[in-house]
């Protein structure tokens, strides 16, 4: 594979890494700025955010048999 191309593909998983962390860190501020109750509403506890926001999928890592 021609440098050139190595180093575009290298860039662009770089990017893409970079775009999925600034999503994640905006999402999870956005959670983390809600109120208890809202939280609640939602079903989600503060302890589950960051979990919830790294799954991707806002799936819960959790074990509670859901």
């Amino acid at each position: 594979m021609p440098k050139t191309k190595l180093r575009v593909s290298r860039l662009a998983v770089w990017l893409g890494t970079f775009r999925t962390w600034r999503k994640q860190r905006r999402d999870r501020r956005e959670l983390e700025g809600l109120s208890t109750a809202t939280l609640r509403d939602l079903a989600i506890d503060r302890s589950e955010i960051t979990s919830i926001v790294s799954s991707g999928q806002g799936e819960r890592k959790r074990n509670r048999g859901d």
